[in-house]
């Protein structure tokens, strides 16, 4: 494998698994809000 072809793979990989923490941020900020908000409504 030339040293080029590496480094276009390993940028590639690091912005899918840059995307993909991105992605479950933004899920868990979401699940964290309506949790949040359902207890508001309790009180």
């Amino acid at each position: 494998m030339q040293p080029g072809k590496a480094g276009i793979v390993s940028l590639y990989f690091s912005n899918c698994s840059e995307s993909i923490n991105t992605h479950y941020t933004c899920l868990f900020c979401e699940k964290w809000r309506k949790t949040c908000f359902q207890n508001l409504d309790f009180f």
